[in-house]
């Protein structure tokens, strides 16, 4: 296991720290990032996702092919999504977007209402522990939050002016 280790000088003045000297304890912390052991009870899991979609199939449907619906189902279970950041991933395919010579779009910074932070952390820590990795790339946009009919915020990237120099492939 490899640990990252980070030291803090506080001072303006440059430090030397010599081989075998202690700095600090190691404590274990939580980082509060999404990990498999500690989701797995919030998780549904695909016996729970297939019983629900069973159970939204017409009320004419017969509970025997009600019931081989559910079999195909269990049978090809691994391509069935669980939740919402439950996409998968593939590394046989590498994705691009064509932008010809288009110069570099890099969107200044928009702020936002504390409130707002909170949610884009959180959706970031959400998509990170699931989906995305980072990245440093010059291309830049903001992200922008819109409330839904629910009242819970839905996460959205502004990809207009990316979407402008996009060469479309049909």
């Amino acid at each position: 296991m490899v640990i990252p280790i980070c030291v803090f000088n506080a001072t303006t003045e440059p430090v030397v720290i010599h081989k075998g000297t202690t700095v600090s304890d190691i404590s274990v912390v939580s980082t509060g990032a999404v990990t498999a052991e500690s989701s797995a009870a919030e998780q549904p899991t695909s016996d729970a996702v297939i019983d629900e979609m069973v159970s939204k199939v017409d009320a004419s449907i017969t509970e025997e092919i009600k019931e081989r619906l559910r079999e195909l189902l269990k049978k090809y279970s691994i391509v069935i999504s669980l939740h919402e950041l439950d996409l998968g991933w593939t590394d046989l395919v590498a994705h691009t977007i064509d932008t010809g010579d288009a110069r570099t779009i890099r969107q200044q910074f928009r702020r936002h209402p504390p409130a707002h932070q909170v949610e884009i952390d959180k959706h970031v820590s959400d998509l990170l522990a699931q989906v995305i990795e980072l990245a440093a790339s010059p291309w830049s946009s903001n992200v922008v939050l819109a409330k839904q009919a629910d009242r819970s915020w839905r996460y959205y990237i502004d990809l207009r002016q990316h979407n402008d120099v996009t060469r479309r492939d049909t």
